[in-house]
């Protein structure tokens, strides 16, 4: 799975979480995600983007891809 939208992660939470929670999730998860790629595939050039410019909660994506070198 290399996509993900982030309101997906916490849909099952009985309350609305603000964009601003969102927004921090999704950064975390960034975060998460590049260490966890550089560790596990060091020889890959490895690209992890977040989508925050998004006005739509619903539109903020975590998504990662191999860069050609």
């Amino acid at each position: 799975m290399n996509h993900i939208h982030i309101v997906d992660v916490v849909s099952r939470l009985e309350y609305q979480p603000s964009k601003a929670l969102l927004l921090r999730l999704g950064e975390i998860l960034k975060e998460m995600w590049s260490c966890k790629l550089a560790r596990d595939f060091p020889t890959k050039c490895l690209q992890v983007e977040f989508s925050k410019d998004k006005d739509d909660v619903s539109g903020l994506e975590l998504t990662f891809f191999q860069i050609s070198q």
